[in-house]
């Protein structure tokens, strides 16, 4: 709406939204399952059949428990029972408080939500399969010249060492990237 120059979050670079806004990639995201500590060893991200999961809703995980629910119908398992809440506090709180034993999130998003003091959550060990797509901050796309500016700044700290520094600071490291691409999300397959 050209109402911000600039937008940060944890947005995918997908080609849908290529087509409204220009992207800087600076990080690697893929999907992790959010549960309560102390079942964080028993689930298998790669198998959901047959858990409560909670979702929020609108969100692209909403649509992936959907599928992932098709498939445990089709190959004959027990299917995902999903509980949909308006918005991510109340789906987290869901999980927390057994309405639901598990999450779909971000990485970085659940491992934040862990490791707050008494939140009674873990992040389950490895990554849901096929989901790793490149996030990035937003630019309008009139605005080239910014768009640019940013993605030196972002190469400058890749390059001299601080954007590992930050990563590693916060257990990011793996989904570093060793290069600021713009759009780089175009056929990124992980």
């Amino acid at each position: 709406s050209g109402r911000f120059d600039l937008g940060v979050n944890e947005l995918n670079d997908t080609a849908t939204r290529r087509k409204e806004i220009d992207f800087v990639d600076y990080l690697i995201s893929s999907l992790g399952v959010l549960t309560q500590k102390g079942m964080e060893n028993t689930i298998d991200p790669a198998n959901l059949c047959g858990y409560v999961l909670a979702v929020t809703q609108g969100s692209a995980q909403e649509e992936l428990a959907h599928q992932f629910a098709d498939e445990c119908t089709a190959k004959g398992a027990a299917t995902i029972d999903i509980k949909v809440f308006p918005e991510s506090a109340a789906t987290v709180l869901a999980v927390s408080s057994g309405q639901a034993e598990i999450f779909i999130t971000n990485v970085s998003t659940g491992a934040y939500a862990a490791s707050k003091p008494d939140s009674g959550l873990a992040l389950v060990p490895g990554m849901v399969p096929n989901t790793a797509s490149l996030t990035g901050l937003v630019i309008a796309k009139d605005n080239h010249q910014l768009t640019l500016a940013v993605q030196a700044a972002l190469q400058n700290l890749i390059d001299n060492g601080t954007y590992g520094e930050i990563l590693a600071k916060w257990g990011e490291s793996p989904q570093g990237i060793i290069d600021a691409t713009i759009n780089g999300g175009l056929g990124f397959s992980g």
